[in-house]
């Protein structure tokens, strides 16, 4: 079972690198001396992708881990088919709307620290990105140890849980290299996909299209732009894209938590989308990576812990 993993993580970055290439061509095709900010807050309601394509590839990935996750039972199968879905989703509303496309390219030059935007620059970037990324890592690992000292029986219950989940999907004690190679993979790729997916691709989609199902259909464009950048605007459509970026996730901590734990972990990460959707807009597009790449670890790290619990020896 090892060898199969392996020769499949293998296969995977040929793959995933086929997949990145189209959004990040959205990015570098655009002219580095383009208006970005223009682009952003020239919003008209007639431009640009309609609405519900936005809202179909926002639910695609339920669907996507449904069948491979809980129905075929692979994690390498939902890894991939969802790596391929935040990849190809915006690759093809892009070719179909190009308003769209120039709109998400402005973004994402803007959230790596572009003229126009809050963000920092990509080095501060850099700087912030290890230091969410190893504070979410050692702030898991401290919770672990935690829950283990002060709810040893529940803890013990629900990791026995865990590990008996695991196992059906191929992560077992005697199989160290085939979990450490998706442990690496998931941490390397996940977090860039997701970021560029939930917070520049469809969070853009939805500021920019949802605006004119909440005003008047003759708004001018500098009211829809009012509303979007407002409080109110910016938390409607930041909870909006947290909750379809929680809502697939659903189907895995449904599987391997009890249910009113699974149900607290799908409402936690909505708030964890909306924390780095702020993250993306006031750090930059990195430092989000950078948290998103430390909460992955902390996921297999209580993984690996259930499997082998050496953090409590």
């Amino acid at each position: 079972k090892s060898g199969a993993l392996g020769k499949r993580f293998l296969q995977g970055p040929s793959l995933c690198m086929r997949g990145v290439q189209p959004i990040m061509s959205v990015v570098s095709a655009e002219s580095s001396n383009a208006d970005d900010e223009s682009l952003l807050e020239g919003t008209s309601s007639a431009a640009g992708a309609p609405l519900w394509a936005f809202v179909l590839g926002g639910f695609l990935p339920v669907p996507v881990v449904y069948v491979t996750f809980v129905r075929l039972q692979s994690a390498w199968g939902a890894a991939l088919a969802l790596e391929a879905a935040f990849v190809l989703v915006p690759a093809a509303i892009c070719a179909v709307w190009p308003e769209t496309r120039k709109r998400v390219a402005a973004a994402a030059r803007q959230a790596m620290g572009g003229s126009g935007g809050q963000q920092l620059s990509l080095r501060a970037q850099l700087l912030a990105a290890v230091a969410l990324g190893g504070a979410t890592l050692v702030g898991a690992a401290l919770a672990i140890l935690l829950f283990e000292h002060f709810f040893a029986s529940e803890w013990s219950h629900a990791t026995r849980q865990v590990r008996r989940e695991a196992l059906i999907y191929g992560f077992s004690r005697s199989d160290e290299q085939g979990v450490a190679l998706f442990g690496a993979w998931f941490c390397a790729v996940n977090p860039l996909l997701e970021e560029l997916f939930w917070r520049i691709f469809l969070a853009h989609g939805f500021d920019h299209r949802a605006a004119s199902h909440f005003l008047p259909a003759n708004a001018a464009p500098r009211a829809i732009q009012k509303w979007t950048r407002g409080t109110r605007g910016t938390a409607a459509l930041w909870v909006a894209t947290s909750a379809f970026y929680a809502s697939y996730h659903a189907n895995v901590v449904f599987v391997f938590l009890p249910l009113p734990a699974a149900a607290a972990a799908v409402a936690g990460l909505v708030g964890y989308g909306v924390l780095l959707q702020l993250l993306v807009s006031r750090v930059g597009l990195v430092g989000a990576v950078g948290a998103h790449v430390g909460a992955d670890a902390a996921v297999i790290l209580g993984l690996t812990d259930a499997i082998w619990e050496y953090l409590r020896r």
